[in-house]
């Protein structure tokens, strides 16, 4: 009998071409894949507006992790069936913080919605770091885009996420000094260069813990899983697998998580992969 797999897929710099598409080929594996008895869940940093075109792209009806596992958004009741947030005084506090430090931007994400202070016209970024951002972050949806608010006014609930432009030369400053808030229960990332980006999220929130929710949702208890990822959001996820695989494009520091290695994503790594290692063993058993 073929040991079942869930397999837990990152979308940006892994599962994704770098113009943001997913290939021919790895469509074909991954329906595959699941045509073979194995399921596929994707695990995103990206918001669910920014996620669910792909999740519906590949006919997906497993929840999607998003937002690094603040949100679990069930596709077949249309509803977010899990979140995690961050408290809404905190969340104002940890913003005027970072405008304190220079920040000129805040994306709160808040449910399904995105709450937008600033414009993206004074952080001084390219055209297609502001161009990833949107489409990543932001969301291509007319129907779904962000809310703009003035900072006086301050969130309106708390969010699930925070993603705060702050100076890089401040980040560590800011990290510290937020740290010693009293009853401030969050975590922090700094986004890789050239984002001056710091990403807050609620203390306990990882992709890991999100596919273990998964894995008990759909009462898979028996299946192994197998993680792709990139980026240090995805080291907790592939320290969690029975097997993780980091991207040939990987972040260096996301090397000593992984048990093995693929090709970059832009030449298919994780089909490769799912083709040599899952789908020949399947047809050799």
């Amino acid at each position: 009998m073929t040991v079942p797999w869930l397999i837990a897929i990152d979308l940006d710099g892994t599962l994704l071409h770098p113009d943001q598409t997913i290939s021919a080929m790895s469509k074909e594996t991954l329906y595959r894949v699941m045509a073979s008895g194995h399921t596929i869940a994707l695990a995103t940093g990206r918001p669910p507006r920014a996620a669910l075109p792909y999740h519906r792209e590949l006919l997906l009806t497993t929840p999607l992790i998003s937002l690094n596992g603040a949100i679990l958004w069930d596709e077949t009741q249309q509803e977010i069936i899990a979140k995690k947030t961050i408290s809404k005084s905190s969340a104002n506090d940890l913003i005027e913080r970072s405008h304190a430090l220079g920040g000129r931007m805040a994306v709160a994400e808040i449910g399904f919605e995105c709450y937008l202070l600033h414009r993206f016209g004074e952080l001084g970024w390219t055209d297609s770091m502001t161009s990833f951002f949107q489409k990543a972050v932001l969301g291509s949806d007319p129907k779904r885009q962000p809310i703009e608010i003035r900072r006086d006014d301050g969130l309106p609930d708390s969010p699930c996420s925070l993603l705060l432009h702050v100076p890089r030369s401040q980040h560590e400053r800011f990290i510290k000094e937020a740290s010693q808030r009293p009853m401030l229960d969050v975590q922090f990332r700094s986004w890789r260069e050239p984002y001056e980006v710091i990403e807050i999220s609620p203390s306990g929130v990882s992709k890991a813990t999100a596919v273990r929710d998964v894995k008990n949702r759909l009462r898979l208890s028996l299946a192994k899983t197998l993680a792709f990822g990139d980026e240090m959001n995805d080291a907790d996820l592939l320290r969690y697998a029975d097997v993780g695989i980091a991207m040939a494009n990987a972040n260096p520091q996301l090397i000593p998580f992984a048990d093995q290695f693929t090709a970059s994503n832009d030449q298919d790594g994780v089909a490769q992969y799912l083709n040599t290692y899952l789908l020949e063993k399947t047809r050799e058993a």
